[in-house]
């Protein structure tokens, strides 16, 4: 028994529906795998999951009461932010304090003094060259004359 193939010639805009539905049947799988997921594993906050969904077209619902959520959602988020940042800070101001009260005690032990830091203040640059301080005529005729000299220039000043 002999096993022909046919070829059938398929319009172009039947091969785009059957792609289109393709794309969509996945879509739609991959939706639910993120539903199972997040029922799975409630303990994670995945909830740009959930924002995702809606983004690329998934159950719509109410808007204001999402706006609403998501608002809630974002507070909640930054509060974690500071409150994490904060035992952050406070982490590392004790790990700092237990050094300095080490480094104490090897100076007590080696009867060694504490290097006293001398900060100085140097004049700041403004930001905004706008505001800068301005330059005396004095500093603008120096200038232009350390422009104007070339070696062959200062080699003469010096050799006469």
């Amino acid at each position: 028994m002999s096993t022909q193939l046919h070829i059938v010639a398929i319009p172009a805009r039947c091969l785009a529906t059957v792609f289109l539905k393709g794309f969509l049947l996945i879509f739609e799988l991959l939706k639910y795998l993120i539903k199972l997921i997040l029922q799975l594993f409630p303990e994670q906050n995945c909830n740009h999951f959930e924002n995702w969904e809606r983004a690329v077209g998934g159950d719509g619902g109410d808007g204001e009461d999402d706006k609403e959520k998501a608002e809630e959602e974002e507070r909640e988020r930054q509060e974690a932010i500071r409150e994490a940042e904060e035992r952050r800070k406070e982490k590392h101001r004790r790990m700092e304090e237990e050094r300095e009260k080490m480094r104490q005690d090897i100076r007590d032990k080696y009867n060694i003094k504490k290097k006293e830091e001398v900060v100085e203040m140097a004049p700041q640059e403004e930001p905004n060259p706008l505001m800068r301080r301005k330059k005396t005529p004095e500093e603008l005729a120096a200038e232009a004359e350390q422009e104007e000299l070339d070696d062959f220039t200062i080699y003469e000043r010096h050799h006469n």
